[in-house]
């Protein structure tokens, strides 16, 4: 992604404005964003996705909290949470729950992409990676699935759906990788 100058809101405003052509030309930085389900909360009426953007900034500190609160300070649908993960990251997240899971797979205190196979890790590590896609399909489908029964019912699901969610559940992790070059993502790994 090309590199904004900086996270005020002005600053901002004008990035987002930019046409392609003059963000071409920017610095690029490596962004991630990470999904890691969805599940279901005493204080929460719908299953919570985790999901988080995560972006390397040299200096993490108070002043760039305070950019990120003034950016972030249309709470009415909800507050997104931020903070510093594994290191060197900003995390942004909807929920701060997803910040902590991100902070336990990297001190790997539960399990990370690194455990992923060579197959599916490659499509991270390669340097000619420009995007890379993960998706862990029998992890996602079954709590889609949940997801979409929540919402539209009451009670306890049918034996339909609990046997369509242990179906799914065996479907493959697959890893697609693509770089600027070639324009295109090309199928890396399939486990």
């Amino acid at each position: 992604m090309p590199e904004p100058e900086n996270l005020e809101i002005a600053s901002i405003e004008k990035y987002l404005d930019s046409s392609p052509k003059v963000l071409k030309k920017r610095k690029g930085i490596p962004v991630s964003l990470v999904h890691m389900g969805m599940e279901t909360h005493k204080d929460w009426p719908l299953p919570r996705a985790h999901s988080a953007f995560l972006f390397p900034q040299k200096e993490v500190n108070d002043q760039l909290f305070q950019k990120l609160t003034k950016l972030f300070n249309e709470t009415v649908y909800y507050e997104p949470s931020f903070r510093k993960v594994c290191g060197q990251y900003v995390g942004i997240a909807r929920w701060p729950e997803t910040l902590d899971r991100l902070e336990k797979a990297c001190k790997k205190e539960i399990p990370s992409y690194e455990e992923m196979p060579k197959s599916l890790l490659s499509s991270f590590t390669d340097t000619e990676t420009s995007l890379a896609l993960s998706i862990n399909f029998g992890q996602m489908l079954p709590s889609t699935l949940s997801y979409g029964w929540t919402l539209s019912s009451q009670g306890a699901p049918p034996t339909e759906i609990t046997k369509a969610k242990q179906l799914l559940a065996k479907l493959p992790v697959v890893s697609f990788h693509g770089s600027a070059s070639d324009k295109q993502l090309e199928l890396k790994g399939v486990q």
